[in-house]
């Protein structure tokens, strides 16, 4: 494999960097409520929970990042819960955790994050236009991403406010194994608080 193919893989796939740009510290704890565990990640006063089965939560210290050619983080999230983790490769089929908004709305979070997944790191262009639908401390995108073996031809991404944080969560679309849209919904109902 080329370094080229390299860089876009990691730059491209849910992969796990640790970054040095890193917006957010969590924690984790298994949680059992009406006899089904579930993972409760938790970050700054907010949290959320995710199925046990098929889920992960990393390490405070290790992190998901889009990074630019260089390889350096343009968004991160750090100790967020994993799915589907080594599908292929190190990625993982969706992602979810806390980043510190500093201030900032969930559509420009959004934006931020959806400039950075649709950045093909190979020619400097972006493989989709960035159009969140906002709505009540909500922003969702639908994106195509740049090709590459370990990629999905789209990927959902969601911001979600809570409090000073926000939730970030990315799930592949359109592909065999993938995090359904209900199932999303349902770890994002979890998010407390919200707003």
């Amino acid at each position: 494999m080329t370094d080229l193919a390299r860089a876009r893989r990691f730059a491209w796939a849910l992969g796990v960097v640790a970054a040095a740009a890193v917006v957010g510290t969590s924690a984790a704890a298994v949680v059992v409520d009406d006899d089904e565990p579930t993972l409760a990640l938790t970050s700054a006063g907010s949290s959320l929970r995710v199925p046990s089965e098929g889920w992960r939560i990393m390490g405070a210290d290790d992190a998901v990042a889009y990074t630019d050619g260089r390889g350096t983080a343009l968004v991160a999230v750090r100790g967020p819960a994993v799915y589907a983790a080594g599908w292929c490769d190190d990625f993982s089929h969706a992602f979810v955790g806390f980043v510190d908004r500093r201030g900032r709305s969930v559509a420009a979070l959004a934006r931020a994050w959806g400039r950075a997944i649709t950045l093909d790191t190979a020619t400097g262009e972006h493989s989709d236009a960035v159009r969140p639908v906002v709505r009540s401390g909500r922003a969702d995108a639908d994106l195509v991403v740049p090709p590459d073996s370990c990629n999905p031809p789209r990927v959902h991404l969601t911001v979600l406010r809570s409090g000073p944080q926000a939730v970030v969560m990315v799930r592949d679309v359109g592909v065999d194994g993938a995090l359904t849209a209900s199932d999303a919904e349902e770890i994002l109902a979890s998010v407390d608080p919200v707003g």
